[in-house]
C-alpha cells in the first residue's frame, strides 16, 4: 500500500472501545424489575416483572445484537472502498514483478534509462528498425504495450550468422510472439572492422527473419586473460550481457546453433531465477550439470554485477573456461531443470540413438552441438567411394532434416537467390 493511503481497516476500533455493559450503550433504556427505575435517557417503558437471570440474559442479548450491527456496518464500509471494489486479476508480468520487487524496480529503471545501467562495463543498444532512437527518454514516452519477455540468441562471429537466421525463422514459424508477449532479440558485438562481427548484409537478413539486433561492447573481467579461452568459445562470456537486460521480466536464451520445431510457451512460464537442461556426453546420458545452450532466467542488475565479479574469482572460473563452466558453478544447487525436449542435444543421436528416436517427436529445440549445419562441407549420408571407403558423417539424418528446413526458409524469406543451399 502506498504511503499516505488510508488503510481499509482503519475504521475498526480496539476491543475496549465497544460497550462492555448494557447500560453504557447510548440511548438505551431498560427497566430494573427489582428497583422499578429507569436507566439512561430514553423514553419510559412499562415495567415487566423478570427474574434476575432473565434480566441478565436480556442485557447480553441486546449487547450482542448491537456489536454485530456495528461490525456489519464497518465491514460494509471496508468492502465498498476502492482497493476492493476495483480489484482485478493481476497479469502474468505483474505477478512476476510482485514476486521480485527488486527486479520490478530494475525493469522500471531500464525502461527509463537503459544505456546508463551498463555504462560501467559496456552497454548495449538496439540497431533494429528504431535505430537511432534513445532509450533514455522520459517516462511519459515509455510504450506500455512493449514486450515484457525476450527470446534471445547471440552471434559473435560471422560463422554463426546463417544459423541465427534459421533459428529466427523457425521460432516465428511455430510461435505467435505477440500472443506470448515476447520479441526476438539478437546480441551482437560492436563492429570490429569485419574481424569477428557479422556483416551489414547479414544484419539486414537477420532483421528480416524477425530479430531485433542489440549491439554490445566486449565485456572485460579484471584479472582474466580471455586469449587463454579456446578460440571458438572466446567471446561466449559476453552472454552475461543478457542478465543486465532488466527491461524484460524473463529471457529465454538459445545458442545460434539451435533450431525450433514447436512452441516455447512453456519455457516462458518456467518458475525461478534460472533454468537449463541437463547436459549429455558420449559416456553420460544424463549429466548432473546443465548445458548453457538453452537457458531461461530473470534478468537482474545485482546478479549481473555479481557474475562479472565472480568471473575473476578462480573458485568460479578457470583461465581457459568459457560461459558454460562458469554458469554451472555459479548456479550450482539453484537451477531448475528443463526437460530434454528443450535442449535436444545432437550428441544423443550418435551415442544414445534409441533415446533420441524415442524423444524426437516431442523435441522443441534441437541443438547441433557436435556437428554444425554448414553451407559448405555439409554432412551427408555415408557412401562408399571408389576405394571402398565410407565418406559422410554419422549425424547425417538430423543434418539432412535441417537442410530441408533451410530450403523452406530460403523460399519463405525470398533468399533463394542470395544464399546457397546447405550441401
Amino acid at each position: 500500500m502506498a504511503r499516505g493511503t488510508r488503510h481499509p481497516y482503519s475504521d475498526f476500533q480496539p476491543a475496549d472501545a465497544y460497550p462492555t455493559s448494557i447500560e453504557s450503550i447510548p440511548g438505551y433504556e431498560y427497566i430494573d424489575s427489582a428497583k422499578g427505575s429507569k436507566h439512561n435517557d430514553g423514553p419510559m417503558v412499562p415495567a415487566v416483572d423478570m427474574s434476575a437471570s432473565e434480566v441478565e440474559m436480556q442485557k447480553e442479548s441486546t449487547l450482542l445484537e448491537d456489536v454485530q450491527e456495528k461490525a456489519s456496518s464497518v465491514l460494509s464500509s471496508v468492502l465498498s472502498s476502492a482497493p476492493y471494489a476495483s480489484a482485478t486479476p493481476a497479469s502474468e508480468a505483474e505477478e512476476s514483478s510482485k514476486s521480485d520487487s527488486e527486479n520490478d524496480q530494475d525493469s522500471e529503471d531500464a525502461a527509463v534509462g537503459e544505456e546508463d545501467e551498463d555504462s560501467s562495463r559496456g552497454g548495449s543498444k538496439s540497431v533494429s528498425e528504431h535505430e537511432g532512437s534513445s532509450s533514455s527518454g522520459n517516462s511519459e514516452l515509455v510504450d506500455t504495450k512493449r514486450a515484457r519477455k525476450a527470446i534471445s540468441s547471440s552471434v559473435f562471429t560471422a560463422n554463426y550468422a546463417h544459423m541465427a537466421l534459421m533459428l529466427g525463422y523457425s521460432l516465428k514459424k511455430h510461435n505467435d510472439l505477440e500472443a506470448l508477449g515476447a520479441e526476438l532479440v539478437l546480441l551482437v558485438l560492436e563492429d570490429d572492422e569485419g574481424k569477428n562481427g557479422i556483416t551489414r548484409e547479414n544484419r539486414t537478413r537477420l532483421e528480416k527473419a524477425g530479430w531485433k539486433l542489440r549491439v554490445a561492447e566486449e565485456l572485460e573481467f579484471p584479472g582474466v586473460n580471455q586469449t587463454q579461452i579456446r578460440k571458438h568459445h572466446r567471446h561466449n562470456l559476453n552472454k552475461l550481457h543478457l542478465f543486465s537486460w532488466t527491461e524484460y521480466d524473463k529471457i529465454v536464451f538459445m545458442d545460434a546453433d539451435t533450431v525450433c520445431k514447436g512452441s516455447v510457451q512453456e519455457l516462458l512460464e518456467m518458475p525461478g531465477d534460472f533454468a537449463a537442461a541437463n547436459d549429455v556426453w558420449f559416456d553420460i546420458p544424463v549429466d548432473t550439470r546443465f548445458n548453457s545452450g538453452v537457458m531461461v532466467f530473470r534478468p537482474n542488475k545485482k546478479t549481473f554485477e555479481d557474475m562479472i565479479e565472480k568471473v575473476s574469482d578462480p573458485h568460479y572460473h578457470k583461465p581457459n573456461d568459457a560461459d558454460q563452466a562458469f554458469l554451472q558453478v555459479y548456479w550450482k544447487y539453484r537451477f531448475y531443470t528443463l526437460p530434454f525436449k528443450f535442449n535436444f542435444n545432437l550428441i544423443m543421436f550418435e551415442h544414445w540413438t534409441s533415446t533420441w528416436k524415442l524423444l524426437w517427436d516431442e523435441a522443441v529445440i534441437v541443438h547441433f552441438t557436435v556437428r554444425k549445419p554448414r553451407t559448405s562441407n555439409h554432412c551427408h549420408k555415408p557412401v562408399e567411394d571408389q576405394d571402398g571407403h565410407l565418406k559422410g558423417c554419422r549425424e547425417w539424418e538430423p543434418l539432412e532434416w535441417y537442410a530441408e528446413y533451410w530450403k523452406e526458409m530460403l523460399k519463405d524469406l525470398n533468399f533463394e537467390d542470395e544464399l546457397p543451399l546447405l550441401g
